[in-house]
């Protein structure tokens, strides 16, 4: 078996097909924000890293320019949804930022003017989410799961094309974790 040199992004979502680091960008194994919840790649709850420590956002003041900038340092195109009142379920443990006021032009939700949470400031009820505009990449066509227990899991299975019939094929899962 050919071993190759090891990606620059893990290797499951470069050959997924979901939206690619830029030159220059954050890599996402780097990211201090993710999105958590959500039944679909791009959308679910917002949370951030805070000293080693991952918290939800609170909604007070959540709005699309936030939203487009948390789905932008994601990789992906601007927000569809700013999503209030844990549409995507609640978080646990600490929430870390309200009253985020983005431009939407900010690199990072951490860039945006924001207040520091105290107790009494918000609950999770109030988590923040967002729903993200996904680039077509054609892959919605050329990536299944396969043999799961429901249409959320299973092994992932690529299309490969070429002279003949199309015929699916199996990603090596080495370097695969979660995010």
């Amino acid at each position: 078996r050919q071993r190759l040199e090891r990606p620059q992004q893990p290797r499951g979502l470069r050959d997924a097909g979901l939206p690619q680091r830029k030159e220059g960008q954050r890599g996402l194994l780097q990211a201090r924000v993710r999105l958590k919840g959500g039944a679909h790649p791009g959308e679910g709850r917002v949370e951030v890293l805070k000293a080693s420590t991952w918290g939800t956002v609170c909604d007070r003041k959540w709005d699309l320019h936030a939203a487009s900038v948390v789905c932008r340092e994601l990789g992906f195109g601007s927000a569809q949804a700013a999503l209030s009142g844990a549409r995507m379920g609640q978080g646990m443990g600490a929430i870390h930022l309200s009253e985020v006021r983005c431009s939407g032009q900010e690199l990072s939700l951490w860039k945006c003017p924001h207040k520091n949470i105290t107790a009494e400031d918000c609950s999770h009820s109030q988590d923040a989410g967002v729903r993200c505009n996904l680039p077509y990449t054609g892959a919605e066509t050329r990536i299944r799961l396969s043999g799961g227990r429901s249409q959320h899991e299973g092994r992932v299975e690529v299309q490969i094309g070429g002279p003949g019939p199309l015929r699916w094929g199996l990603i090596c899962g080495d370097d695969w974790g979660t995010l």
